[in-house]
């Protein structure tokens, strides 16, 4: 399964949270394809002097919603929308 493929079926298991009961699986198992390279990426976007900034950025940001909302929900949305928006830059559709 291609790197593109995996981050899109993140996005939609993220996006489906409330209609999978199954939902650790699933996410546990497209996960690992790719929660490895998130400080490899960063780095290279950001560069590596900025890269803790950079991931507080993103982690700030889930808390808050969560802060915000009182649940998950939220949360998983955005990150499910940016997985399937990483998926069609990276296929290049």
């Amino acid at each position: 399964m291609s790197y593109a493929a995996v981050i899109g079926m993140e996005g939609v298991c993220c996006m489906l949270l409330h209609l999978l009961h199954s939902f650790s699986l699933l996410y546990g198992y497209f996960d690992g394809a790719y929660v490895a390279l998130i400080p490899v990426v960063t780095s290279d976007v950001v560069g590596s002097s900025y890269l803790t900034s950079a991931l507080g950025v993103v982690y700030l940001i889930g808390g808050w919603l969560v802060d915000i909302t009182g649940n998950y929900a939220a949360t998983f949305s955005l990150s499910g929308a940016s997985f399937m928006t990483s998926e069609d830059l990276t296929t290049g559709t």
